[in-house]
């Protein structure tokens, strides 16, 4: 009797002294593109690599914020970044930065290296808006085109938006927050490869968004159907 409650001491005792899962680092870089106005080039913004604990997700959401909130320019509506994993290993880190900065030479753009750490977007202010111009045109009444917004087909998953109204007439600007949206929701790496067709009404957005689902679902693909609308800011 004394041995088993010597033994199950015992195993109470290493159950209490097991030691916690660690939350896991992991290496970053971001980056964020701000193509020229007419022409080739532009900017860049690059961080350096940095060790964090964060999800993608929330870091690249965090590095939109602060980018957008410190640079006036990288509101452009065909502006894009992302945050992608590296290796831990600095040689490596070194070669791919190297890379990198090679192509955005090749592209003509400038690059701006910014010190930026993880949590910094949170104490961003928003960008102020534009000042408005002496004589403003007339707000639209209400809205006046009908979208969604798609993934082009080819890729593993095809994200559908749900169909929506806006007064924005720019697909591109619609487009580049969609892309955005893909980035922090589901780690999609920013490729360019979406459209945001118009429509002449919201039924007739739904009716060309149902059947392009039902095709695709015919061929065994792979739909994500995400609910996201545009709201602007």
């Amino acid at each position: 009797m004394k041995t088993s409650l010597a033994i199950a001491g015992i195993c109470f005792v290493i159950v209490l002294s097991a030691p916690s899962a660690a939350a896991q680092t992991s290496s970053y870089h971001c980056w964020f593109r701000v193509p020229a106005a007419q022409g080739p080039g532009g900017t860049v913004y690059s961080s350096a690599v940095f060790a964090t604990t964060s999800s993608a997700g929330v870091l690249a959401a965090d590095w939109y914020k602060y980018i957008t909130g410190t640079y006036p320019d990288a509101n452009g509506a065909h502006a894009s970044g992302t945050c992608q994993q590296f290796s831990s290993q600095p040689q490596q880190q070194q070669y791919s930065l190297s890379l990198e900065e090679k192509n955005w030479t090749a592209d003509k753009l400038t690059i701006v290296n910014v010190n930026y750490t993880p949590g910094q977007g949170a104490a961003t202010p928003a960008p102020k808006p534009a000042a408005p111009p002496a004589t403003p045109a007339a707000a639209p009444s209400g809205p006046a085109l009908h979208y969604y917004c798609v993934s082009k087909p080819g890729q593993v998953f095809t994200y559908f938006s749900a169909a929506f109204d806006t007064p924005e007439t720019d697909a591109r600007i619609i487009a580049s927050k969609y892309d955005m949206f893909l980035q922090v929701k589901y780690h999609r790496k920013s490729n360019g490869l979406w459209s945001c067709p118009a429509f002449a009404s919201l039924a007739a957005a739904q009716t060309d968004e149902q059947k392009q689902i039902n095709q695709l679902k015919a061929t065994n693909q792979q739909v994500v159907e995400t609910g996201w609308t545009y709201a602007a800011q």
